[in-house]
């Protein structure tokens, strides 16, 4: 199993997984606030990590999509991200407050 904390503005999380499970997948089933605006269909390019250790290799979109300056820091796209080690993952995660209720 792979360790893998994930420090958000509100909270950090810590879990493990299988090797190649899909960050978006790991995000959603912890309940973070995280919002991907194109629904992880890798068309909006908005939902950027951190990785801080163990960045995985970016994915063809991601260097063609991100800055080299992005990808050398550890910034992936979570709908495309894969876990492959033990990682630290930083994001924004979203405060219900923020939520319109309609």
């Amino acid at each position: 199993m792979i360790n893998v904390t994930i420090k958000t503005n509100l909270n950090i999380y810590k879990t493990t997984c299988q090797k190649n499970t899909p960050l978006k997948d790991l995000i959603k089933s912890l309940n973070i606030n995280f919002i991907f605006p194109c629904g992880c269909s890798e068309r909006c390019f908005n939902c950027k990590v951190k990785y801080i250790n163990n960045a995985p290799n970016p994915s063809k979109l991601e260097t063609i999509k991100l800055k080299n300056i992005e990808l050398e820091e550890g910034i992936r796209l979570a709908c495309c991200s894969y876990i492959t080690e033990d990682v630290k993952i930083e994001l924004n995660e979203i405060e219900y407050s923020n939520f319109i209720d309609i």
